[in-house]
């Protein structure tokens, strides 16, 4: 009897990229004051679980994020929890996006980046890695894209993330069960304010 693994995927807090409405993709940006407040404030309900492993992204935000929520926490870094590689639109305003490539909705192989199928993939194989680990309890710390990719592994590739809300800090929590990933509860916790990428 293989024991069911639960996913407590948590969204970086602000990063200074979010507060200025820039796409950070794979660039490694700070988090802001506000950001590593959004951490702190998360910290007291995470501390309710024990995790048996904490993964993160191996970009700083993510990093960073992790070891303010889960206090001496060194996660395990994996650039498959990477944000979508945005090409050419890394470290522009979405202004400037929109002017260069009009509305995107996560297909940046457009500007020289990832498109879904291509993050999904990198999940896929990441997911593998828990699964075959065994662990009950997980914490993934990662970027907003990732997010809505697992949602989309889980409710279907063609499902419709766009309107999707994925704030700093936001947690989602899945299941494994019966040789699937079930989805329990997304937005968990989260500042309703920086939905930026």
């Amino acid at each position: 009897f293989r024991p069911m693994t639960t996913i407590y995927f948590v969204r970086h807090g602000e990063s200074e990229s979010n507060r200025i409405t820039q796409f950070a993709g794979s660039l490694n940006m700070p988090l802001t004051d506000k950001g590593r407040q959004q951490a702190l404030a998360l910290r007291p309900f995470l501390s309710q679980f024990t995790f048996d492993r904490v993964y993160s992204s191996d970009l700083s935000r993510a990093v960073e994020t992790a070891q303010l929520v889960i206090p001496g926490c060194e996660p395990v870094q994996t650039p498959l929890l990477r944000e979508y590689e945005m090409g050419t639109l890394c470290g522009k305003t979405h202004k400037e996006g929109l002017a260069m490539y009009g509305y995107l909705n996560s297909h940046y192989e457009v500007a020289g980046g990832e498109s879904p199928a291509q993050v999904a993939a990198r999940l896929r194989a990441f997911l593998a890695e828990v699964v075959q680990q065994g662990d009950e309890r997980v914490a993934v710390f990662t970027h907003s894209g990732v997010m809505k990719t697992m949602m989309m592994l889980v409710l279907g590739m063609d499902c419709a993330t766009s309107n999707l809300q994925s704030t700093n800090c936001n947690v989602a929590v899945f299941r494994y069960v019966q040789n699937r990933w079930t989805l329990s509860v997304w937005n968990l916790a989260g500042d309703i304010e920086s939905e930026s990428v």
